[in-house]
């Protein structure tokens, strides 16, 4: 089943949309390499200098070319130029980067960056459709699928481990609902919670129930639309509620695609075995 042809859209616009996601989050920082993992980090103290002592003693423009060839590689995989060498590079760079300094870095979602990065270079694919000055063509289900396994599991087993935390109280959010302004959750919502009773304990146990089913809904190719117009919907919210890094909205944004019936985009010729 991996190896038959599918439509190359959903991992096609996936891959833009993890580049993409990628590039926004560490983009600015490594376009100012010193300032980030250079002289002026270790000034400020966020630089980790007790582990990385041989990259501080490197001459700047070192610093310059290894980030740049990082920003160059993901700008190439959003391009579609060779994606899987482009998952290896800027896996690891933006692994690496993120260890050197991750005052301004550091989040969840990188976590589920690291495996799809592997699971890229190793499948490969992905450069299919629009990509530049490639013919569209089919592509194979191996990346797709695994992609999609490990981005929505990684959603259902957070209900799961939400459960055993304060979220299954209904807690969590009406702690957070107490943080100041512009600390976690956005202002209109923090507004709005200090005069609705009860809206935190609401949010938490509606962010478990939907984290446990919509996932689930997917399965099935006929609850699968509901679910994906549920899970638009939920991570829409998720963005206007929540503080949340651009790389977030686009990785769930591309996972979404990944899970979408071929026919929903547009049709690709599908040769045909020779007999």
């Amino acid at each position: 089943m991996l190896e038959s042809p599918c439509n190359p859209y959903p991992l096609a616009v996936f891959r833009v949309l993890f580049f993409l996601g990628l590039l926004l989050h560490f983009g600015p920082s490594l376009l100012d390499p010193e300032g980030a993992y250079g002289a002026r980090a270790f000034v400020d103290g966020s630089l980790r200098n007790s582990q990385f002592r041989a990259w501080l003693g490197l001459p700047s423009v070192v610093h310059w070319v290894a980030t740049l060839a990082v920003f160059g590689a993901l700008t190439a995989g959003m391009l579609g130029f060779r994606p899987r060498l482009c998952a290896l590079f800027a896996g690891l760079g933006c692994y690496l980067f993120n260890e050197l300094n991750s005052l301004w870095t550091s989040t969840l979602a990188l976590e589920l960056v690291w495996m799809v990065c592997i699971v890229w270079f190793v499948g490969g694919g992905g450069a299919e459709a629009l990509a530049v000055g490639a013919r569209t063509r089919p592509s194979t289900w191996y990346v797709r699928v695994l992609v999609a396994i490990h981005l929505w599991s990684a959603v259902f087993w957070s209900a799961l481990e939400k459960l055993r935390s304060d979220w299954g109280t209904g807690s969590t959010l009406s702690v957070m609902l107490d943080y100041p302004r512009s600390y976690y959750l956005r202002d209109w919502l923090v507004d709005v919670g200090v005069g609705v009773k009860g809206l935190g304990t609401a949010l938490s146990l509606a962010t478990v129930a939907l984290e446990f089913a919509l996932p689930l809904l997917l399965i099935s190719s006929r609850t699968r639309p509901f679910a994906l117009a549920g899970l638009l919907a939920f991570f829409a919210s998720i963005g206007l509620a929540l503080e949340v890094p651009p790389l977030f909205v686009c990785l769930y944004l591309g996972a979404c695609a990944l899970v979408s019936r071929d026919g929903w985009w547009p049709e690709i010729p599908v040769p045909r075995a020779a007999t």
